[in-house]
């Protein structure tokens, strides 16, 4: 090949790259002419999805770093409050709250004793039954 042809294909490779370079500022460029007139002036902030209390309904899909720190047997005790009535979404989301704020993974009797301590933080009214309950099954020892 000659000097001359290989200048004149770099030059084409070129003039090409800058093409579709260009067309792809195009195409953004119209993406966000478009995006401005469909939802106006807005700020990332303003789209993020809302937070919405947990329902009675609510299935609970649990974090690693949650996973770590309550383990199977936890997480199915709370479960089991939840199916019993005996807690609600929210006072299972404020355990699980609670609970990652302590180091270390939980075992069932560990966590069954961390609640009791919690009896008197808790935000609900009717929470004394936690302690009479695990004290009641024989599952906690004085």
């Amino acid at each position: 090949m000659s000097e001359e042809l290989l200048a004149i294909l770099i030059k084409f490779f070129n003039e090409y790259i800058e093409l579709k370079m260009l067309s792809m500022n195009l195409v953004l460029e119209h993406m966000e002419a478009f995006l401005k007139e469909e939802m106006g002036d807005w700020e990332e902030e303003d789209y993020i999805l809302p937070v919405h209390p947990p329902s009675n309904n609510t299935i609970r899909v649990y974090l690693d770093d949650e996973c770590e720190t309550l383990t199977i047997d936890c997480r199915r005790f709370l479960l089991s409050l939840e199916q019993q009535g005996m807690i609600d979404a929210s006072l299972r989301e404020w355990f699980i709250t609670k609970a990652l704020e302590y180091s270390g993974p939980f075992t069932l009797d560990e966590f069954k004793r961390f609640l009791v301590f919690l009896s008197d933080d808790v935000p609900h009214t009717d929470y004394p039954w936690m302690k009479h309950y695990l004290l009641q099954q024989g599952q906690l020892k004085h």
